[in-house]
Parts: C-alpha cells; structure tokens; sequence
C-alpha cells in the first residue's frame, strides 16, 4: 500500500501541462525588415506602350494613351513609397511626345504633298449650266442627235438621250468610214466661249479647206462626263479635239490652247494639220492615257 506521505501522487495524464512559457526578453526580439520598393506596373505598362502604341494600329493614339499613362504612373508614384519607376514613367512620357510629334509631322508632309498634287494636277471643274448661263450665251444640247451639213463639213451633236456613248461613236466611225471622212470629236460645254468661236469659224472658207470631208463630232462634257472620263478624252480643257481609232478610244488629241483667239485664220492653221496628223509643232504635247487614269 502506498504511503501519500512518502510517496507523492503520480501526475495525472487529465492534468494541464505546466506553463512553460519563458519571459519575455527585449534583448532577444529581432525587428522585421521592410518589403524592398518594386517598379510600378502602371509605369512600365506606359512605357511598352508609348513605344509600340504609335507603330500599331493605334497609330497616334497610342502614343497619347502612354502619355496619359505615364502621368497617372507619375501622380500615383508620388503617393506610394514602396513603388518606384518615376524614371520610366518619364520616360514613357518622352517616348509618347516623341512618337505623337513623328505622327504630326508625318500628316503634315502627307497633306503638302497632297496640296502639291492638286496644283499640278487639278480635278475637273464641276459642270452646273444654269449656274453658268449668267457667264456667257447658253446652248442647249439636243434630246436626240443631230447631224448638220456645214459646207464641206458634217456636224454631229450627240443627243442627251444617247444611252452609250462608246456605241454612238462606233456608229459615227461606221458612217465616217462609208463616205470617206475624217472622224474628229469636239468636246464642249454650253457656255464654252472659245468652243462658241470655233462653231461661228466653221462657214468660213479657210475652215472649210481645212475641215474638208471632216465628220466633227461634238459632245457636251456635263452630260458625257463619266463616258469621256471612262473612254481617255481629257474634259477639264476645252474645247478638246480627238482623232479615234478602231476602238473609239483617242489615238490624239489638242484643245484650243493650241491658238491664241478663236478666229479661223488661228484654228484652220492648227485644226487642218491636226486632222491630216501632220501637226508637228505643238504648245502641250499629247500624252495617250492609261487605263482608267484621266489627263
């Protein structure tokens, strides 16, 4: 039996554990070190685009959206100490400005070079007759075509309501061919005064010489415009004179800046070589148009 006096009770596997948690020693405790600052994301991603933005199909926009992106980098840098970047957010800023700069002076290169192209080669005027009546005598063009006989000369008006020019010239190279004439297209406007002086000249006898056996065809530019345009026959100087070939398309051509005023003893010098295809000297020589390239 066991004597509790001389023998003390074993401890009980139900019992607490004794508190063996030591005192706290200041001397022991060790302080934790900071995070290290890292590069702004924000800054970073403004740099990759300012650099690629403006050679994507953003174009300039890309560069504008690293700009604003490096400012935003620059504004949330100053208020966070554990980021840094500030370099490169500046940078994606001189990238962007540099990138955007490029964009405008390429667009303003492009559109001298455009202005430039205009002056030298400037699109046709816009035909408006009843805008342009008040310049000068307005004759109409007949609904149907007309064939008149000046002299030596057969004069043809093509009719607005020819549905095809490009067959009603062939029909015109058909009659040409059968009595023995000279196919020539005039092209002209309502109130073309040059083209005025040139229909008065025909009686006279030294046009008459020259224009001998000629079929003048003539057609108005506004109603024919896209058919001449379509066909090689220039439309933005007139009056315009065109020999055809078998094709109906313009093998040569002058206008009335070939002369100086409308008069015959200017034109028939001029138009009667012109027909014959001996007209050697010239103040703007002929150029044959490309396929679907106006002069």
């Amino acid at each position: 039996m066991r004597d509790p006096a001389v023998e003390p009770e074993p401890p009980s596997p139900f019992a607490a554990p004794p508190n063996t948690t030591p005192h706290w020693d200041p001397y022991l405790v060790r302080p934790v070190a900071p995070a290290p600052p890292h590069t702004s994301p924000l800054a970073v991603a403004a740099l990759v685009i300012a650099v690629l933005g403006p050679v994507s199909l953003l174009g300039p926009l890309g560069a504008l959206f690293g700009i604003a992106l490096g400012v935003v980098a620059h504004h949330t840098l100053g208020r966070d100490a554990h980021q840094r970047g500030r370099g490169v957010a500046s940078a994606a800023i001189a990238v962007g400005a540099i990138g955007l700069a490029a964009w405008v002076g390429v667009g303003a290169w492009a559109y001298r070079a455009h202005l430039a192209e205009l002056a030298s080669n400037p699109p046709a005027p816009a035909f408006d007759p009843e805008a342009s009546a008040a310049r000068g005598p307005f004759v109409p063009v007949p609904l149907d075509t007309r064939e008149t006989q000046i002299g030596a000369i057969t004069v043809v008006d093509v009719g607005t309501s020819t549905a095809s020019l490009e067959t009603e010239l062939l029909r015109q190279s058909l009659a040409a061919n059968r009595d023995g004439q000279t196919l020539v297209v005039m092209t002209t406007t309502g109130t073309c005064e040059p083209c005025r002086g040139v229909d008065a000249s025909l009686p006279d006898p030294r046009m008459q010489d020259a224009l001998a056996k000629v079929r003048l065809v003539r057609i108005d530019i506004p109603a024919f415009f896209e058919d001449l345009d379509e066909l090689g026959m220039f439309s933005d100087r007139y009056p315009g004179y065109f020999l055809l070939g078998p094709d109906v398309r313009p093998r040569d051509g002058i206008d009335g800046g070939e002369w100086g005023e409308d008069i015959p003893a200017n034109i028939a010098p001029v138009l009667g070589p012109f027909v014959r295809g001996k007209l050697v000297q010239r103040r703007s020589p002929w150029t044959p148009p490309q396929h679907g390239q106006r002069l």
